[in-house]
C-alpha cells in the first residue's frame, strides 16, 4: 500500500513540473500575419509594422509569435469605439478573459480560435507634459493630439 502511495505521489510530482514547463508556441505564417496586420491596424485607424519575435505576454511561452506594432495621432474617437471596432474585426474569434486587463487608459484583450492565440493591446495617452495632474476624463485637450498605440501578438500553440 505505501508503495502505491508512493507512486502516485511521484506522479503527481512529476506531473506538476512537467506543467510549470513553457508553453511551446511559434509566430503565425507571414500572409496570415500580414492579414491581421491589415484588419486590425484598418479596424483601429492605426497602421501596424510587424516583425517576428519573442512574446513578453503572457508569461510561460517559448519561442517566437508574430508581433505587430503601431501608433498614431490624430484619431478623434474614443478609446472605447476603437476598442469595439477592435473587438468585431475578432468576431470569429473566441474572447480568452482570463488573459484581459483593462484600466483607464489601456486595454488587453485575448482571442483564440482553433490553435491561433491573438492578443492586442490598445492606450492612449494625452501629450506628455499635459493632463498629469488630472485623470483622463477631465484631460481638456483634444482626442486629435492624443497619442494612440496598439500592440498586437499571435501564435500558434
Amino acid at each position: 500500500m505505501r508503495s502505491v502511495l508512493w507512486v502516485v505521489v511521484l506522479v503527481a510530482a512529476l506531473s506538476s513540473v512537467a506543467g510549470a514547463k513553457d508553453r511551446s508556441i511559434r509566430p503565425l505564417p507571414d500572409d496570415q500575419c500580414v492579414a491581421l496586420a491589415q484588419t486590425l491596424g484598418s479596424a483601429a485607424g492605426i497602421p501596424l509594422s510587424l516583425h517576428t519575435g519573442v512574446a513578453d505576454y503572457p508569461a510561460g511561452l517559448s519561442g517566437e509569435a508574430c508581433l505587430m506594432t503601431g501608433t498614431a495621432i490624430g484619431l478623434t474617437v474614443s478609446h472605447a469605439t476603437v476598442q469595439a471596432r477592435l473587438d468585431r474585426a475578432m468576431g470569429r474569434w473566441r474572447p480568452v478573459p482570463a488573459l484581459d486587463a483593462d484600466g483607464p487608459d489601456s486595454t488587453t484583450k485575448a482571442f483564440v480560435r482553433d490553435n491561433v492565440t491573438v492578443i492586442y493591446s490598445l492606450a492612449q495617452r494625452p501629450p506628455l507634459g499635459t493632463c498629469e495632474d488630472v485623470v483622463q476624463a477631465d484631460c481638456k485637450v483634444p482626442r486629435r493630439h492624443w497619442h494612440w498605440t496598439l500592440d498586437v501578438t499571435a501564435f500558434v500553440e
